[in-house]
């Protein structure tokens, strides 16, 4: 008995299926942007939080401060993305992209809650300079491309 005699259940895949079912999960993300892209893997490899209404990306430039509400800060070395849900409690990530599946964080409080005498323009720049020397590089996976793109349908980039 062939294959094709068999039943469905005890048939197997292919080569051309496996191709087909490989470029029809391509053809899932080929219509989005590698920054959309980008941004939905660093958040799923980065914070995972699925339950989430909203996603936002805003890219700030290198030198942007990475404590805006102090004087002192020290800015960060290169462009970032700000990745972070409609609040913050739902997660956030900073980061910049090393063009290469890799992705450097650095570790940003998403509130400074600092005591006043701490609020100094040379302690605001320790801390700040801390955030920049401690940043430390995560590869970032491709994922499970339906949640890439579940990701994508509510993402905003500023």
């Amino acid at each position: 008995m062939n294959e094709t005699n068999q039943p469905i259940e005890k048939r197997t895949q292919t080569p051309v299926e496996k191709t087909t079912n490989a470029e029809s999960t391509n053809d899932l993300l080929s219509k989005y942007s590698d920054e959309q892209i980008e941004y939905a893997r660093v958040w799923l490899a980065t914070i995972g939080n699925m339950n989430i209404q909203k996603l936002v990306a805003t890219r700030l430039p290198a030198g942007s401060p990475i404590d805006i509400y102090d004087e002192g800060s020290v800015g960060y070395p290169t462009n970032v993305v700000f990745l972070d849900a409609e609040t913050t409690a739902q997660g956030m990530v900073v980061y910049s992209s090393n063009h290469n599946g890799t992705i450097n964080i650095y570790d940003v409080p998403s509130h400074w809650q600092l005591n006043p005498n701490k609020r100094d323009p040379e302690s605001i720049r320790q801390l700040t300079q801390s955030i920049v020397d401690t940043a430390h590089v995560k590869a970032i996976p491709t994922g499970d491309p339906q949640m890439v793109a579940k990701l994508i349908s509510i993402l905003t980039i500023k």
